[in-house]
Order: C-alpha cells, then structure tokens, then sequence
C-alpha cells in the first residue's frame, strides 16, 4: 500500500508543479498588462499578447487544477473550474451569434485595442473547465481524461504552428489566432488533468516502474522532441535557401532515423541490462525461496503453511502433518476452516480471524483446534497478511503450535492455586480461632488469678494478724513469768520453751507470709495489666519522663550517674501506662549501674526506625545504660515472670520487665533488647506514633489531647494495695 501510494503521488506532484507554472505564466501576463511590459504579455517580440481575460482564465483553471492534485477543497475546484467553463463557452458564444458581450474587454479595456480572446482560446478554455469538473467525480473521469487529452493535443498543435510559422494551426480564419503562451499554458493544463486523473496511459506510465513503462518513459521524450527539432532545423535552412525541399525532407528523415535507432540501442541495452537483472534476482529468490521450504520443512513443532485470499491451503510442511494428521494431497486446495470445531465453524471465526488479519497486518489466537482423527488440542496460531508491492492482499501465512501440555500445565497451576489459597484461608481461620481461643483463655486465667490472688489475700491477713497476735502474746507470757508467784523452775522450763521453740517458727511464719503477700501482690498487678480500661490519647514523652527523672533526682545524685536525655516524638497511648513503662526500664537502668565506673544512662528516639507497619505510623524508644549487662544465655528470660538476674543489687520480685511487656503489647508495640555483659543493656520500645505539635496546639483541649499536666503519683505501700484490691 505504501509503493501504490508513492507511485500515485508521482503524479499528482507532477500535476501541482504543473498547475503552479500556469500560475506563474498567467500572473506574470497580468502583470505585464498592469506595467505595459510587452514581453510579459506575449512572451515573443511582434506575437499577439494574451487576452487579460484569458490569464485570469488560466488562473482559475491552474487553481482548479492544483486542488483536485492536492485532493483538498475540491468543491472550490469544481466551481473554478465551472467558472472557466463559462468564460470559454461565453467566448465561443459571441463568435458563433456574432454577439459582443464584452467577456474579454472588462479588465484593462483602455489599453486592449483590438485584442480579444480568439474563439479557439475560448473552445479550449471550456474544454479545460468541462474536464476540470468531470475530476469532481469517480464515474465520469474518463470523460476527464478525454477532455485533458483533446486539450493537449488541440494547444500542442497550435505551438506547432508557432514553431514552422503555419497560421492555420493556431488561428481561425480571419479571426485572432491563439496566442503562443496562451497555447502553452493550454498544454500544461491538459497535461495535468490527464495525469491527475490517475486512469491515463500517461499517468501509469508515470505511476508505475514496470520495464515497459521505464522504456516508454526514455523513448517518448525522443519521439516527441526529435521530429520537432529536425522539422524546424529543415524548415530553417530550407527558408534560408541552403538546401530545396527533397534534399530538407531527406536530411529530416536521416536524423531522425539514426537519432531514434540511437535510443531505441540505448533503450534495448538498458532493457537486456534489466533482464539481467531481474534474472539474478529470480535467482537469489529461487535460492531464498528453496532456503525457505527447507527451513519451514524442518520445522516439526510448528504447522506452518501459506492460505490463498479464500482461506484455502496453498502449502503444507511436515510440522502441519504432524499436528493436525492431514498429508499434503488430501488437505491442499482445502479451507482452513476445517481445523476448527463445530462452534467456531458456525460463528464463522475462521472468516473473522483472516478479516481481521487482512485489516491489522496479523493477528493472535489461542483455542480449540481439530485434528484429523477428531480429536481436540489447544492450539496457539498466529496469522499474518501476505500484500504485494501495489498493496494487493495475495494471501496468508499461518503458524500454529500445539500448547495442549502446557494449557494442561497451567490449568494444573491454577487448580493448584486455589488449592493452596483455600488452605492458607482454612488455616487462617483456623489460627484467628485459636487465637481466639488462646485470648479467651488468657482471661480466663487472668480471672483465675485475681480471684486466686483475691481469696488468697484474706486468709493471708488473718494468718498475719493472727501471727503479729501470737508474737504479742508470747511477749505478755514472758513478761507474766517474771512474776514473783511463778516458781523458778517453771519460769525457767516457760523461757527455754519460748526462746527456742516459739520466736524462731514465728519469725519464719512472719517471713513466708510477707513473700507470698509480695507474691500476691505482683500477680494482682499483672491481672490488672491484662484488664484494665486505657484511656489512648496523645502523650508527650518528654514530659512523662522529665517527671519520673524529678522523682528520681536523690537516687540518681546517689549513683553519681550522667543522664543523656534526647528530645522524644510523642506517643499514643494510655499516660499512666506509659509512665509505668519508663519509670520500670529507667528504675532498672539505676539500680543494675555498674559501681565500679561512673554510670551513663541515656534515653532517646531511634531514628532509622521504620516509619509505620499494618498497624499505622510508629516510633522507637531507647533506654540504655553502661550498667552490669544480661548475659546472652539469661536474655530471653527477663520478660518472664519472678526471673531475677542481679537479686542482691535492688529489691523486688521480678516482675517488672513481665508487666512492661504486658502493657507494650495492648498498646500494640513490641519491646526487646540489645545487651552485653559487663558492658551495658539497651532496651528499645515500639510504639504508635502520636498527634503532631501542629495537630495538638490546633485543636481544643479533650480526651485525645496530648498530656502535658503532671498525673498525681505516689508510693502505694503493699497493705494499701492489698486494700485496694480486696
């Protein structure tokens, strides 16, 4: 489609090159009649000038002409050309009524004399628009092609007469002959209407590169140009008295002979030399063609093989054979249809896919296929459109390859798949069950041990009431034995029984009773970890821990220990919460400092920290020392509940690190830790991210606000607890 549509652009940029001269010659007539310049308005000294209206003519008629080449605007083309049509048909009207309308004495009149436009100017300029207008349409351009072809003969006549001086070639009997570039400009024209209709042999001899035409196109300038300058070179010479008419003839024949025996040796050299040529390549596409066949026959996994414009099979290979069971004999000549199923025969898919084809060069598809026998396999075709250099369709090409395999390949994925998802989701379900559970479960035990605690707490007050009363009592009977009535025997077996069969077991009934009630005490704190109601809102850490460090001012002056304190983003969560969580990891920091070097705590904000997870935007807290450290075999345990590393260095029960984890983990944070021994620990907290400065100085004071007055706290002895909790 390509080369067809250069090749038809040939001629029409002939034809607007044309149309543009004509421009050039009727705009420079114009202008010789506007400046009085002679050789403007006829071109030769003593010829007839060309009539005003006829190069306006001519310039509607070149404009006409330049339209229909472009194949733009072609109703203006249309109606100058009509326009030109009239102007001729009103000349050759005044001639034949011997009417004078003045058509050719409007522009310029004072000026004209005797000038008009000659009656075969004005046949030819109606000759000119009625061809002109037949372009406007397919169904008449042979009409066009007529019209043009009369055009340039009739005005290539009248510059034959110009060129050997015969008058009755351009002129009319007594009326004003045609003027010489009127007559050319005539010529042009024809010229271009008969290019510009694209049916001529003149435009297919422009249009195409056949041997022929390029032979016709090397010998037609020859034809034309040599019997026309040996005619005026005998005309010359016989008018000048050299030679007489025979001897002129003669010559005229002579050199016109061997100048066309010379072209015609020129144009049959050139024309063997492009036998040659096309004879070597016949040959190389013989070669590439046998290259081709082989390789397409070697080809077993792939049908490969040509289709005719119908659909019907033009070649077969082995590969073809062996897919679709068909041999060569039984299936060339055949539509391709036949290897489709039933259903896809009766949609008519086949026409369909080679439409579609034909329209976007190829195609892709994939589906069911018949195979001789029968029966059925997954095929993967790809079809391409065969044109050749005009743009005609010639047929197709067709690869097929069987994918039944891997189709079976993908399905088994696919199934395997969504095997796989069902279970991950069963399992899944599985696990939020269990997790359900396993959280049930947790507050049940939760339950179980504050009630435990609960009810174990009120036997544990009598026994240490009744204790602190048996302890009184035996002092009131050690007093009562010093009385004078109580005989020195007795007093003295009373005191041996009470020094050392009393004091001691009620000293030891004293100190179990105080470690469970400590005991007690921690599991109810942990109980209530698991169940208390947190108020979440925005809290700024630096002021939660500016606060626990004033409470802590004596101990830490006491230690002599540095503290480094970075500027904190703040968190969300419940204030009081989070306040036990840094007064827990700072405490320890304190109490587990390394006395034999000055102690170094510091407490900041992880920085490349990841930003956010699932759960939304987080931030990292550190607290860390250059304490006595956690041996690495002991670190997996301090999170565990009465696991204590260093029991003479601060008093408590160990649970603390238990109950931080607790309350890290309902904020939905996480805390671990990065130790050495005997060189420091570092314990990191994660937790979600808080409001923004911007977001809490913004907006009104409310539950969800950041936390900056300073909570009540104080020291809550264990009987006060115990009360508390009971």
């Amino acid at each position: 489609m390509e080369n067809r549509f250069q090749s038809w652009a040939t001629s029409r940029r002939i034809s607007a090159a044309l149309a543009v001269s004509v421009v050039i010659g009727s705009v420079a007539v114009l202008a010789g009649w506007l400046f009085g310049i002679s050789v403007l308005k006829a071109w030769l000294p003593g010829r007839v000038p060309m009539n005003p209206a006829t190069a306006v003519a001519l310039l509607l008629a070149s404009v006409s002409l330049g339209l229909f080449a472009c194949g733009r605007f072609r109703s203006v083309g249309l109606l100058t050309a009509l326009v030109v049509a009239g102007v001729g048909a009103g000349c050759v009207t005044c001639y034949w009524a011997e009417a004078n309308f003045r058509i050719d004495r409007i522009l310029f009149y004072s000026d004209l004399g005797n000038n008009r436009m000659a009656p075969n100017t004005g046949f030819c300029l109606f000759l000119a628009g009625a061809a002109l207008a037949a372009l406007r349409h397919e169904r008449v351009r042979r009409l066009a092609e007529a019209g043009g072809s009369v055009l340039a003969s009739w005005s290539f006549l009248s510059v034959i007469g110009y060129v050997f001086g015969s008058r009755s070639l351009y002129g009319i009997g007594g009326y004003i002959p045609m003027a010489i570039n009127t007559a050319l400009m005539l010529h042009l024209v024809g010229l271009g209407v008969v290019l510009v209709s694209g049916k001529s042999w003149l435009a297919w001899i422009v249009d195409t590169s056949t041997p022929g035409t390029v032979l016709a196109r090397r010998l037609v300038v020859a034809a034309v140009a040599a019997p026309l300058m040996f005619g005026w070179m005998q005309l010359r010479g016989q008018l000048s008295g050299l030679y007489d008419a025979q001897f002129g003839s003669a010559l005229l024949v002579v050199a016109t002979t061997i100048v066309l025996l010379g072209v015609v040796a020129w144009a049959v050299k050139s024309v063997d030399r492009a036998m040659s040529e096309n004879a070597a390549m016949q040959a190389r596409l013989r070669e590439q063609d046998l290259q081709y066949r082989l390789l397409v026959e070697g080809i077993h996994d792939y049908a490969i093989f040509l289709l005719d414009p119908a659909g019907n099979v033009r070649t077969w290979n082995d590969g073809a054979r062996r897919i679709m069971g068909y041999g060569s004999q039984e299936i060339l000549g055949q539509s391709f249809s036949c290897f489709y199923p039933a259903e896809d025969a009766a949609r008519e898919k086949p026409v369909r896919e080679l439409e579609e084809a034909a329209r976007q060069g190829r195609i892709r598809d994939e589906g069911w296929r018949v195979r001789r026998d029968g029966t059925r396999f997954w095929a993967s075709s790809l079809i391409t459109a065969i044109f050749n250099d005009d743009g005609t369709l010639t047929g197709f090409s067709k690869i097929t390859r069987d994918m039944t395999a891997q189709r079976e390949y993908q399905l088994g994925l696919a199934d395997l798949n969504d095997e796989l998802e069902r279970r991950v989701e069963r399992r899944t379900r599985e696990l939020s069950e269990a997790n359900r559970d396993l959280a049930e479960k947790n507050r049940e035990n939760e339950t179980f041990v504050y009630s435990v605690s609960h009810d174990l707490r009120s036997p544990l007050v009598n026994l240490q009431g009744f204790s602190t009363e048996l302890e009184r009592s035996c002092g009131e009977l050690v007093g009562s034995l010093k009385a004078e009535a109580v005989s020195e025997e007795l007093r003295r077996h009373l005191a041996e029984i009470m020094d050392s069969g009393m004091r001691e077991p009620i000293y030891f009934i004293r100190t179990a009773v105080t470690r469970l009630s400590t005991i007690i005490d921690a599991l109810l704190r942990l109980s209530r970890a698991g169940r208390v109601e947190y108020q979440v809102r925005s809290v700024d850490l630096n002021e939660v821990v500016r606060r626990i460090l004033d409470s802590m001012r004596v101990t830490l002056s006491e230690r002599g220990a540095e503290l480094v304190l970075h500027p904190l983003a703040p968190a969300r969560g419940d204030a009081t919460a989070l306040e036990q969580i840094f007064a827990n990891l700072i405490g320890n920091a304190l109490n587990y400092l390394d006395p034999s070097r000055q102690g170094v705590i510091e407490i900041g904000l992880l920085q490349d920290a990841p930003a956010s997870d699932e759960n939304g935007p987080r931030q990292t807290y550190f607290v860390r020392d250059n304490g006595l450290g956690i041996p690495a075999a002991y670190q997996g345990k301090v999170f565990q509940a009465f696991q204590r590393l260093h029991p003479s260095s601060a008093p408590g029960e160990g649970m603390g690190l238990t109950l931080v984890r607790r309350i890290v983990e309902r904020h939905g944070g996480r805390i671990w830790l990065e130790s050495t021994e005997g060189e420091g620990t570092t314990f990191f907290v994660s937790l979600p991210s808080g409001a923004s400065a911007d977001e809490s100085s913004a907006s009104p004071a409310g539950p969800d606000e950041l936390v900056s007055e300073p909570a009540t706290c104080r020291a809550v002895s264990p009987q006060e607890e115990l009360c508390h909790a009971c």
